[in-house]
């Protein structure tokens, strides 16, 4: 299983607001503070480890950074949960670089991606292309919509955010009892947008933490 708390120090120094994280710092998962669904990254290896999103890292362009992920809830012959994977509308995935902001410490969000269906329960970077494009590529949140079936959050534009120097990169997986609302959204939805959206839906979270460099080729 991917660690819940990635802390360790490696040569990137303090370990980081860990608790600051969406899945850490909010309300919204008083109940479960602990992961019961396991995130894997098969092409890049185990969570946590130095350099692992380095094996994608000579890709042509950011979006073929993002590495392939998959995840299941824990023990799902078991009843209960057989039962809460039951009640699950769609999937929340929050990207955020722990490393992306330093004064304050602070994670910064470099992807956010929102009513993914139930039944899917991959993501890859072939998934993260827009189907519309806008003027200076600012798409309305009710045209934004990936490739893949889902949307994504507004990050000025664009997709997501590969960091440019090393970072630790948590890739947040959450199972919500019903849709986020983009109605509700404004029409250019940042992180904060989405505290509201999960209140009282969350049945569950994990997670797969990358080291990641830039490499230039």
């Amino acid at each position: 299983m991917a660690p819940s708390l990635f802390s360790s120090k490696t040569k990137l120094g303090s370990p980081g607001p860990v608790h600051k994280l969406f899945t850490r710092d909010s309300h919204n998962f008083k109940f479960h503070r602990l992961p019961t669904i396991d995130v894997d990254a098969p092409d890049c290896g185990p969570s946590g480890q130095v350099g692992n999103l380095n094996n994608i890292a000579a890709a042509e362009t950011p979006a073929k950074l993002f590495p392939k992920l998959a995840w299941h809830f824990e023990d799902e012959d078991d009843d209960d949960v057989l039962q809460t994977m039951r009640m699950i509308k769609e999937y929340l995935i929050v990207v955020e670089d722990l490393d992306g902001a330093k004064f304050p410490p602070s994670p910064r969000a470099i992807g956010i991606y929102f009513v993914i269906p139930p039944e899917k329960t991959t993501i890859s970077a072939e998934d993260l292309v827009k189907t519309k494009k806008g003027r200076f590529e600012r798409v309305r949140v009710a045209e934004r919509n990936l490739v893949g079936g889902f949307k994504y959050g507004d990050l000025d534009g664009q997709v997501w955010r590969p960091p440019k120097s090393m970072h630790r990169i948590h890739f947040q997986v959450m199972a919500l009892s019903r849709t986020v609302d983009s109605g509700s959204l404004s029409e250019f939805p940042t992180i904060n947008s989405f505290y509201g959206e999960v209140e009282g839906a969350v049945l569950g979270w994990g997670e797969w933490v990358g080291i990641y460099e830039k490499k230039t080729t």
